[in-house]
């Protein structure tokens, strides 16, 4: 007679309860062919062998099911969570290769202590069903073959959002800036062969409307076309603005780059303005909103070397606060689950640029965020 549902469970639980020291002593004692001392705990290992090789199919399809999709689940999360840009696919894949042989080895051990328990309890030894183990063994096979198959595509797709390109940087520092930014899916595909700038440096133009080059303090940056085709045409490094001393930034709608002898400006629908002797001066002060697609910073007040900030948003998982000293290119960030946070460490007579996003976090993807509203802070 095949055990209810009440008693698989409590045989299950039971068996639970003897703690892992005791489980691994009966184990070593039926290897021995010898049965546990204890009548109690005898009794409670020869009715847990006995409701795992009598259980109905349906448990035991139900009981692998939901073990073997929630170890799957939870490794796969926890690779998300620490590296939030590997695709769901890819951590669903590699937790499969990783739980399923770990499952059936589980379920392949779990099988033979149980059949040696019974083996020294006869009246309640169980024969099991005729093309089990094979058929699981199959199931199984096919699962981590299908996650393989996946996997491989995963890594083949990952490998042509960074690589498919026709062209790609050959400059070999270009390239590492290039890769580590996500190739053809993150900078875009190089268009043409490598160009050489006033001032010598190489250039690599993309098809998203941007330039790689290098430049003494910033080293490798992107700057975009119509802004370096700006500072080109005024001469380069060699003109009246100099060596660029920042990476390129927004304020509000506006771009801009500073150089060390002026700045460069593009408004909405306009062509780049040159500057020169004076740094672009942000104009977007605390309290003024960009638009309803990023959080607005309505507080920012300034104590030492600290800065206390609290901005306005709907509802979000996280923001990421970034913040860096005016003039600078070293950003720092974190991320904060409320709407306010506290800026340490800083330099009380200078001007600090800061950046918030709003995240919304999203189960084995990426998280998806609002735009970048950067702010500037004065002492």
């Amino acid at each position: 007679m095949r055990p209810g549902l009440s008693e698989i469970l409590g045989a299950q639980f039971a068996w639970w309860q003897l703690g892992f020291r005791l489980r691994r002593t009966i184990g070593r004692l039926c290897g021995q062919g010898r049965a546990h001392p204890d009548q109690h705990v005898w009794t409670v290992a020869a009715r847990w062998a006995h409701q795992l090789l009598a259980a109905p199919w349906w448990w035991r399809l139900t009981k692998t099911t939901l073990v073997t999709g929630f170890s799957v689940l939870g490794v796969a999360a926890t690779a998300g969570t620490l590296y939030e840009r590997l695709s769901a696919a890819f951590a669903v894949s590699a937790a499969v290769l990783v739980v399923v042989p770990l499952a059936v080895l589980s379920a392949w051990r779990h099988t033979c202590l149980a059949r040696a328990i019974l083996r020294l309890t006869p009246p309640l030894e169980v024969k099991a069903a005729k093309g089990t183990p094979v058929l699981r063994l199959v199931s199984a096979g096919l699962l981590v073959s299908l996650a393989a198959t996946s996997l491989v595509f995963v890594v083949w797709q990952e490998h042509t959002a960074v690589h498919g390109c026709a062209n790609r940087p050959v400059e070999p520092e270009a390239h590492r800036w290039w890769v580590a930014r996500g190739g053809r899916d993150g900078v875009g595909c190089p268009l043409g062969e490598v160009e050489r700038s006033a001032q010598g440096e190489w250039v690599v133009r993309t098809e998203r409307g941007v330039v790689l080059t290098r430049a003494p303090a910033l080293g490798v940056f992107t700057v975009s076309a119509d802004l370096f085709d700006a500072w080109q045409a005024s001469g380069g490094a060699a003109g009246p603005l100099g060596q660029p001393i920042e990476l390129q930034s927004a304020d509000g709608a506006s771009e801009y780059v500073n150089f060390s002898g002026g700045h460069l400006v593009r408004a909405p629908g306009q062509s780049p303005r040159l500057v020169r002797d004076q740094p672009y001066l942000r104009t977007l002060e605390v309290g003024i909103c960009v638009g309803p697609d990023r959080p607005c910073l309505v507080r920012a007040s300034r104590i030492g070397g600290t800065i206390r900030l609290g901005w306005h948003w709907g509802n979000a998982d996280a923001y990421n606060v970034s913040w860096w000293s005016a003039g600078g290119f070293d950003v720092i960030g974190t991320e904060v689950a409320g709407t306010g946070f506290t800026i340490t460490g800083v330099d009380p007579g200078r001007a600090y640029g800061i950046g918030l996003q709003a995240c919304d976090k999203r189960f084995l993807r990426k998280s998806r965020c609002t735009q970048k509203a950067e702010y500037i802070v004065r002492p």
